[in-house]
């Protein structure tokens, strides 16, 4: 009888060498693509960030009347970069020209991820063009300043603090006549215009809060600051902030509360603290703090802002919505809601 044997062909170490090469240099391969798509993603990420932050600044400055406020300052911690809130892993952070630093108008963003080793910039300047390479030639971890978390948000308790749309809630003391004026304006497209008879000269002006109810709306003891813009024209009479009502303790007015400033938009502002007990009501006017003799003596009013606490936020409300505020109920007609700016 034959026995056949029968043998089974398997690999040689060369050939297994081979294939365990190959497996290597395709997971190599696979891993290199992988990380790659990874840090475009993440550099896709910080771009959407600075163009976000970019049409926040351009947002900014149009409600602000064209940029009347500097968006970045020169020194100091930056509220409006604060109030970003970059993706997560994202930094975002400013660099001023360290040649001129005395100029707030010499800037940069920059955006990176700690997870790149590479990171993005996006120069902008706020009048011209910022020194080219500003950013590129600091790395990110000396940045002059850096994003931080957002702070709790506020309220603006003035419910028609732009007159957008109409003068609801604003009226004339003392026989003066409030009217919305297109024709001048610190935020948006309008302001609040008050023409004075000669009749009550000392005590007339324009009412920008109206009975606001102590403890309901304004809570019992606390602190609010309440501010506003006025154009007054040369000529005419000096303007104070008046804090009225049965709901607020004493006032001590201080140098903020009144200007005599002129043909210059001038924000006025001023602190008070509401009744520890009971019930009451706040109004607050913005009056002549000199008499007028002429009948027909006009000032304007615009961007009133009332918060709670003593600090003086830049001005915002609802419309601001690219910067995180919303209006509470009707726009332009109720109080708003959002993060300092």
């Amino acid at each position: 009888m034959n026995t056949k044997k029968h043998f089974q062909k398997a690999f040689t170490i060369i050939e297994l060498l081979v294939v365990i090469t190959v497996i290597g240099i395709l997971a190599s391969l696979t891993i290199i693509a992988y990380n790659n798509v990874q840090q475009s993603a993440r550099d896709k990420s910080v771009l959407s960030d600075l163009d976000a932050l970019d049409g926040l600044e351009t947002e900014y400055g149009q409600r602000s009347g064209g940029g009347g406020e500097p968006w970045y300052s020169a020194s100091g911690p930056d509220a409006n970069l604060d109030n970003f809130n970059p993706s997560a892993g994202n930094v975002i952070d400013i660099v001023l020209n360290n040649a001129t630093p005395s100029l707030a108008t010499e800037y940069c963003i920059r955006g990176y991820n700690p997870n790149s080793a590479t990171y993005t910039s996006l120069a902008k300047a706020a009048v011209k063009e910022s020194t080219p390479g500003v950013c590129s030639t600091i790395s990110p971890s000396t940045a002059a300043q850096t994003d931080s978390p957002l702070p709790p948000p506020i309220t603006n308790l003035a419910a028609n603090p732009s007159v957008e749309t109409n003068t609801t809630g604003l009226s004339g003391p003392n026989s003066t006549v409030v009217a919305r004026d297109t024709s001048r304006a610190k935020i948006g497209v309008a302001s609040l215009v008050a023409t004075m008879p000669v009749a009550n000269a000392s005590q007339v002006g324009a009412t920008i809060i109206y009975n606001l109810a102590v403890p309901t709306t304004l809570a019992l003891g606390t602190q609010f600051t309440v501010s506003a813009y006025v154009y007054v024209p040369t000529g005419t009479v000096d303007i104070r902030l008046s804090i009225q009502g049965s709901g607020k303790q004493t006032v001590s007015y201080g140098p903020s509360s009144y200007t005599s400033v002129k043909d210059n938009w001038t924000r006025i502002s001023q602190s008070f603290t509401t009744i520890t007990s009971g019930s009451g009501t706040v109004t607050v006017y913005v009056l002549n703090n000199t008499a007028t003799t002429v009948a027909g003596t006009q000032f304007w009013v615009d961007g009133v802002m009332l918060t709670a606490g003593p600090s003086l936020y830049n001005y915002a409300d609802g419309s601001y919505t690219m910067a995180g505020w919303s209006w509470t109920g009707t726009a332009n007609n109720s109080t708003s809601t959002g993060t300092p700016l």
